[in-house]
């Protein structure tokens, strides 16, 4: 296998490779396939990362794109119209209108309500600005987790009122038994 270029790499023996790679097979961390090991975990958490990279990329070309479109409005100095006693010259500024501005951290939120539709049933739904709180203090990737884990919770309608409270909740306990770290 490659154990003998891993313990290169790691500055560590090819028997102490082996054995972590035989201890991550056996509890299921690592999934085995001909000569090659891999995390299904590791793998799933590059994926997303690449989706949320391509999501961004898109809406900044959009976003850019917006940019390079917009129309010139003319607008009065508001100098001229507070003091009427300075005649005005017709001097106007061109200024640029800004039209609906669509942040890529709006795109993703907006792609939460169609991957966790449950999240927006409750009595209290999940607010943009409590998704943010929620991302700023913990990493994006352990809260896709919650919300993943709140979608399959088959009482969460019975047990939760607060999409935002119970995913800072389970976020919380998470952290406190070690399994997520905080921001």
């Amino acid at each position: 296998m490659i154990y003998k270029a891993i313990g290169k790499q790691m500055a560590t023996s090819v028997e102490q490779v082996e054995q972590v790679v035989k201890s991550c097979l056996s509890y299921g961390l690592f999934i085995q396939d001909d000569n090659e090991f891999y995390s299904e975990r590791v793998n799933e958490n590059i994926e997303t990362r690449d989706e949320i990279s391509a999501l961004r990329s898109k809406a900044g070309k959009e976003s850019a794109k917006k940019r390079a479109n917009l129309t010139p409005v003319e607008q009065v100095s508001t100098n001229d119209e507070q003091n009427p006693t300075k005649e005005s010259k017709g001097k106007e500024k061109k200024v640029k209108e800004i039209k609906e501005n669509v942040w890529p951290d709006e795109i993703l939120y907006n792609t939460l309500k169609k991957d966790y539709p449950k999240l927006f049933l409750l009595k209290y739904p999940l607010q943009f600005e409590e998704h943010q709180k929620l991302i700023k203090q913990f990493k994006p990737i352990d809260v896709k987790q919650i919300y993943s884990e709140m979608q399959n919770y088959a009482l969460l309608d019975k047990k939760s009122e607060s999409a935002y409270l119970t995913a800072n909740n389970w976020l919380n306990r998470n952290s406190k038994k070690g399994l997520i770290d905080v921001r």
